[in-house]
């Protein structure tokens, strides 16, 4: 197959695939349409972090109002977190944003244990990559963006788990 066949192949795999790379040029001024556009993206990034810095809602000063109590009889500690509840919830992993189980689970459910026996997640879970993703409207304007934390997917099964036991237990007790 000659060289520009396979060129023109990758470019429309390329086109077609939904992650796209970066941003495009942002509007130096972000209210000004007209003003200029950078490519560096340093200035980006620092355009993007004005914008979402200026847009951040500050809470206010004083008392934080105590959340109503509500009477769970099970400790999450005490919540034993199977094998096949973990190969359940890896089996719903969409493969296009993730791989899928490779036998897995059984490690994963001793960790997730640990954790909650220990009261702790590994520091990596902790971890978040941000990125911005565009919306709807000018892609040269910061304020079409928005911005995504892509976190741990162990972790957010984890999370997926526990928040199914709470749930369960709640309605178990009619708690809402």
């Amino acid at each position: 197959m000659p060289r520009k066949n396979l060129k023109a192949i990758w470019s429309y795999i390329k086109s077609k695939s939904k992650t796209r790379e970066g941003i495009g040029d942002l509007h130096i001024d972000p209210e000004d349409v007209k003003s200029e556009k950078t490519e560096d993206n340093e200035q980006k990034a620092e355009i993007i972090t004005d914008y979402f810095t200026s847009v951040f809602t500050n809470e206010p000063q004083g008392e934080i109002q105590e959340p109503k109590t509500i009477f769970i009889q099970n400790k999450i500690e005490e919540l034993n977190i199977k094998k096949d509840k973990v190969l359940e919830h890896l089996q719903k992993i969409k493969t296009f944003k993730s791989t899928g189980p490779d036998n897995i689970a059984e490690p994963l459910s001793i960790i997730f244990s640990q954790s909650l026996t220990n009261k702790a997640v590994p520091n990596g879970w902790k971890n978040a990559l941000v990125s911005t993703i565009f919306k709807k409207g000018n892609k040269s304007q910061a304020k079409n963006h928005r911005l995504v934390s892509l976190t741990s997917v162990v972790c957010k099964i984890m999370d997926n788990i526990i928040r199914e036991h709470i749930i369960s237990h709640m309605k178990q007790n009619k708690i809402f």
